[in-house]
């Protein structure tokens, strides 16, 4: 939305992510902003369970993956997925 309000999820064609148990996952972007400032999180389909360790998110075929290391997130923050 150009006028900086909120628009539908915008999923990502490209991008994929994978997780330690071999699950793949969408992604996607629902969030606002500016043609220059964007905010909002990035989304994944379906959700993870809580007990996933990490992902590999992967922004297409042939690109090196990243490594998201969900245990980290929970030790320094407690932080537990619903």
């Amino acid at each position: 939305d150009p006028g900086g309000g909120v628009r539908d999820r915008m999923w990502f064609c490209e991008f994929t992510a994978t997780d330690d148990t071999g699950t793949s996952y969408k992604m996607g972007y629902n969030g606002a902003g500016t043609p220059q400032i964007q905010a909002g999180p990035f989304e994944l389909a379906p959700q993870p369970p809580a007990e996933v360790r990490w992902l590999d998110v992967r922004p297409g075929p042939g690109r090196p993956a990243v490594r998201a290391d969900l245990t980290a997130l929970r030790r320094t923050t407690g932080y537990q997925a619903r």
